[in-house]
């Protein structure tokens, strides 16, 4: 698979990691998918003359760590020189890499620690919206989001995948800045490239004809894997909401949850079931499970959700409702939320022991 990966990665015309800044207003050919299509037609030029969008998605991909390490540091020392605030959140290992490039000039950037702050990549775009906001009318920003890590499982890959697409709704109109991801190659199979190239403006310092703009309905739609077949189902409404809570509190417990997980989860469930009970027709289902690396409550109601970036906006002191998602968030490694007209919503929500 890996030699596949680095074939269609090698068919980009210009090299996987242009650090020159010298690509930064053309076009680069990517032919990791067949045919064309309306986004490839619309970027045939070189873009001068049109309005650049606020935000600047940019994917790196990578074939092993010297690349890595030689183009991430480039980047973040374009940054330095321009006098540009820089913010990188990547794996340890990566850290380690680029302190080591930079020596002293790594005292100007502010590194967090991705798996701390992003477990679950629903706290990404807060995080870098909070950023954002701390160096608002001072100095033009960049950023460094390594969005995948190999001891991810498939369920939290499907999460940063959308995390991505996300991205390039969660900063339209907000001041100009740039976010550079990293993506090792020998990691990714064809389709997962196919998706980096859809969800990223530009690829190494290139416009890309790949680019696919997200709409708020489709990230929103799809469905998740069938939860197996030893599970719990419960209907619930405000009346038995309460019975609920005890029997989610029962079942995580049993399964090893410690006492702060079990109340992060009963905590979590609960936020979702309200939200059923509000907006979802008065009624739902609970779904729960064991998972090899936690335990799982999925709410189901016929309600259809159509803010795509719900719950990964920090709430207001003066904001009385629409927390519910946010602290969802908050509380539980892994949330995963799908709705459309056709299927209702559904969220499913783990914590790990």
């Amino acid at each position: 698979m890996a030699g596949n990966v680095i074939s269609a990665a090698s068919r980009l015309t210009t090299p996987l990691c242009d650090t020159t800044g010298q690509g930064a207003g053309s076009t680069v050919s990517l032919q990791v998918r067949d045919g064309g299509d309306a986004v490839r037609d619309a970027v045939q030029e070189s873009g001068q003359g049109r309005e650049k969008p606020d935000f600047r998605h940019e994917a790196l991909l990578y074939t092993d760590t010297d690349q890595l390490q030689a183009s991430v540091s480039e980047f973040i020392r374009e940054g330095l020189c321009a006098e540009e605030s820089v913010l990188v959140a990547v794996r340890a290992d990566t850290e380690e890499l680029l302190r080591a490039d930079l020596g002293a000039e790594a005292d100007a950037v502010r590194f967090l620690e991705l798996n701390g702050v992003g477990r679950n990549p629903a706290r990404i775009i807060p995080m870098l919206r909070s950023w954002l906001e701390e160096q608002a009318g001072r100095r033009l920003c960049r950023g460094v989001c390594e969005p995948m890590a190999p001891d991810r499982d498939t369920s939290e890959l499907a999460e940063y995948r959308r995390h991505e697409s996300l991205l390039n709704l969660a900063f339209v109109g907000l001041p100009a800045w740039r976010l550079l991801c990293p993506y090792d190659v020998t990691e990714l199979d064809h389709g997962d490239i196919a998706s980096v190239l859809g969800d990223h403006s530009v690829v190494a310092g290139a416009t890309n004809p790949d680019y696919r703009p997200p709409s708020p309905a489709t990230v929103l739609a799809g469905t998740l894997p069938t939860p197996p077949r030893a599970h719990h189902q419960v209907p619930f409404d405000m009346e038995s909401i309460s019975s609920v809570r005890t029997l989610v509190a029962s079942e995580a417990s049993r399964a090893g949850l410690t006492e702060d997980g079990v109340q992060d989860l009963v905590l979590a469930t609960h936020e979702v079931m309200v939200n059923s009970i509000d907006h979802g027709g008065g009624k739902g289902v609970l779904l729960l499970w064991r998972d090899p690396k936690g335990f799982v409550c999925e709410v189901r109601d016929s309600g259809v959700l159509t803010d795509p970036l719900a719950g990964r906006r920090k709430p207001t002191t003066k904001q009385r409702r629409g927390r519910g998602l946010w602290i969802v968030n908050q509380v539980c490694d892994l949330v995963q939320l799908r709705s459309s007209p056709a299927t209702g919503t559904v969220v499913r929500v783990m914590v790990f022991p």
